[in-house]
């Protein structure tokens, strides 16, 4: 979540819990361009564009004029249609496009209903360290599949899940001015079903979502105005509690910003400003009910100066003021300078400073963690106890209200502040011949890391207190008792008895990071590439919120190395390699390790004719299972072919 993801200037992070759903976002289109920014972005970009900004551009008709259609089917039962058309007016001012495709494909995902599920699906990953969050199985199978035995109780699943599938269509009119200005007006609506999603307390499997949503740009050589809608209603099962969870969201956002060269083109300016508006309506099953159906709005004004100072260098300024009911008002600077050696070798200096703001569900959720726990025993235990005269007066079973079933709780806590981070990189990019090199040193400081889960964090729900019925000369040893039992109980707004886990802000870290990459051209034929990062993070453990701690969640080493050789006649081949070191793992309720990974992927494309082509892409061609976060699914190999047909 900490990388803002745009699509033609469309942030495509959802109001509610502020990720993206991959399925709904073409990044394979042909012609699409991808550029990323990397490091704190906040300056231009806003909120949560605080590790950097993946954007991602989508060609127009002008560029795919024509008709264009692919099949694909593959491995893990995949079956799916991509097809496109594209044209232009006659007088060369009116383009069109239209989009649709659709996938449906099995997943690697396993229910974990058994005792003991999770420790059998990581036995195919070489093994791990850590657990399954208590009680150890997920009450909801996968869509499709069943388990015997009663609800809430373990059981071996049944039946085969239901396959994941996808479906979108969109369509475009652009409008080419003649001073090269070009207005586009483009709508689109997206269909998934299906996908299981890991968050810090569960699992959750998408039952259906669908996405419409539209969009309007006016750019010209000075001037950018755009203009979109976005929305989702999502329908959803947690499977760790079988909750059933609904959501409906709108994001309607409107920009505008101009650029202005001066000083004999010296110098150049971007200014501009933004206003958004999002809704949020839970229907009562993830939100308080005091902030479902909840509107918050957003406000900015960012500017961009650069300034040529002579002797290859470039100093560049940046800046933004955001404003937003969720979160006080903040500036977010950024400031870059940049040495042009020669044409082709250049080093660069940047220091910014950006935040990630606590999204609605970090603030305003109210969901169970799990069926209510039995606490009979420990009322039992204290009525024995030489506590036991001084509850007479409190009737059996109601110490804790009702101790037979005391919910346990997630609320989300509206005090969370955002997170902060300030980044120093240093740069180096050049060619020396056929060889392209980059080398990038990092260090960033952080601050406020949100916390997983704690119990007594949220100022509106303090340790429990003893009923009426307690003697006063005794209500200190009752209260002792039973919060040394039971972390995080409290009494609810309502006054009865609650287990609830919160989360915080607090913590400091700072991480030093190291990137390198290499990329040659041996000939007009073959090309090789390869990349090394290196990362170390270094917490301020006394900085913390009680008992909590974090873990940096990623490798400390990572490379990838690849070859690909394109022939006279386009026939072109990649075999790729990607090296990861395992790392321990934390979030939420999920804490375990992952293990370290090696993937072979392999990628062929050829021209059959002026019109067919095929491709074949293998992706972890070894089949060596792994997963990449404590909590998520196995992957393997997945291998798909496909036709093209360009008439």
């Amino acid at each position: 979540r900490s990388m803002l993801v745009l699509v033609d200037g469309v942030d495509q992070g959802n109001p509610l819990v502020g990720a993206q759903e991959w399925p709904f976002i073409a990044v394979t289109e042909e012609g699409a361009s991808v550029e990323l920014v990397r490091g704190p972005s906040s300056a231009l970009y806003g909120a949560n564009a605080f590790s950097g900004v993946l954007s991602i551009s989508t060609p127009s008709a002008r560029q795919v004029q024509g008709t264009r259609v692919t099949v694909s089917a593959g491995e893990l039962s995949t079956l799916g249609v991509d097809a496109r058309h594209a044209g232009v007016s006659s007088d060369q001012r009116w383009g069109y496009q239209v989009n649709g495709a659709y996938m449906q494909n099995g997943s690697w995902d396993r229910s974990r209903t058994n005792l003991g599920d999770l420790a059998s699906e990581y036995a195919d990953a070489g093994g791990t360290e850590g657990s399954p969050p208590a009680p150890g199985y997920e009450l909801a199978a996968l869509m499709g599949q069943g388990k015997d035995g009663p609800f809430g109780l373990p059981g071996q699943v049944m039946g085969k899940p239901d396959p994941l599938t996808s479906a979108r269509g969109s369509a475009r009119v652009e409008y080419y001015r003649t001073d090269g200005g070009v207005v586009t007006a483009e709508a689109g609506y997206s269909r998934l079903q299906n996908q299981v999603n890991a968050s810090a307390v569960s699992r959750a499997q998408v039952v259906e979502s669908t996405r419409p949503w539209a969009r309007f740009a006016y750019a010209t050589e000075g001037l950018d105005v755009r203009a979109y809608y976005l929305a989702r209603d999502g329908d959803q099962i947690d499977l760790g509690t079988g909750s059933r969870f609904q959501d409906r969201e709108t994001r309607i956002h409107l920009e505008a910003q101009t650029r202005r060269s001066f000083l004999e083109d010296r110098a150049d300016l971007v200014a501009g400003g933004s206003i958004r508006s999002e809704t949020i309506d839970s229907k009562g099953s993830i939100l308080a009910p005091r902030y479902d159906g909840r509107r918050d709005e957003y406000y900015a004004l960012f500017g961009e100066l650069g300034f040529d100072v002579g002797g290859g260098l470039r100093l560049t300024l940046a800046g933004r003021y955001d404003d937003a009911s969720l979160f006080e008002p903040r500036a977010s600077p950024k400031l870059g300078l940049q040495w042009a050696a020669t044409e082709k070798q250049i080093f660069r200096v940047t220091w910014g400073r950006a935040y990630l703001t606590p999204t609605p569900a970090d603030r305003f959720i109210d969901f169970p963690l799990g069926p209510p726990v039995d606490l009979t025993a420990l009322e039992a235990g204290l009525r024995a106890s030489p506590l036991g005269p001084a509850l007479t007066g409190v009737p059996d079973g109601t110490l804790l209200t009702r101790s037979a079933a005391v919910p346990v709780e997630a609320i989300g806590n509206e005090h969370l502040a955002p997170a902060e981070v300030s980044s120093v990189e240093v740069g180096y990019k050049g060619q020396l011949g056929r060889v392209f090199l980059t080398t990038d040193v990092h260090r960033s400081a952080f601050d406020n890391f949100k916390t997983g889960l704690l119990p007594w964090v949220h100022p509106d729900y303090a340790p429990w207190t003893a009923p009426a019925g307690v003697p006063e000369a005794a209500v200190d040893a009752v209260e002792a008792a039973v919060r040394g039992a039971v972390p995080g109980i409290t009494r609810l707004r309502d006054g009865s008895t609650a287990v609830v886990l919160s989360s915080a802000t607090a913590g400091r870290a700072t991480q030093w990071g190291l990137d390198m990459s290499l990329g040659m051209n041996v000939d007009d034929h073959v090309r090789l590439d390869a990349n090394y990062s290196y990362i170390k993070v270094d917490f301020a453990e006394g900085s913390f919120e009680g008992s909590d701690s974090v873990s940096a969640n990623t490798p400390a080493h990572t490379a990838n190395f690849s070859g690909s050789y394109t022939s006279n006649r386009g026939t072109r081949v990649r075999l790729g390699l990607s090296l990861s070191s395992g790392f321990p793992f934390r979030s939420g309720i999920w804490i375990g390790s992952v293990p370290s990974s090696q993937s072979v992927d392999v990628n062929v494309r050829h021209p059959f004719t002026n019109q067919l082509s095929g491709s074949l892409s293998v992706t972890d061609a070894l089949d060596q299972r792994r997963f990449h976060l404590f909590g998520g699914s196995i992957v393997g190999r997945r291998l798909i072919a496909a036709l093209t047909w360009e008439p």
